[in-house]
């Protein structure tokens, strides 16, 4: 499966951001990795495992260890 590392970005990004619009600084090394991934292989690792996740519309990836942080 091809995923559109700009649509993840995005996402993510619109996940990650407080009430004030900011993205958290939790999430700030994952949005890093995310920018930098080459958009011909889906594994980026430098920062945590990441985990597939469909919205209902589109699949992308998150980062397992700024979602622990984040949320648990």
């Amino acid at each position: 499966m091809l995923i559109d590392y700009d649509s993840t970005f995005n996402k993510i990004q619109e996940l990650y951001k407080n009430s004030s619009g900011e993205v958290h600084k939790a999430y700030s090394k994952c949005l890093d990795v995310i920018s930098e991934m080459p958009e011909v292989d889906a594994k980026p690792v430098k920062h945590g495992k990441w985990i597939e996740e469909d919205d209902g519309e589109t699949d992308y990836l998150f980062c397992s260890e700024c979602k622990k942080e984040a949320f648990f």
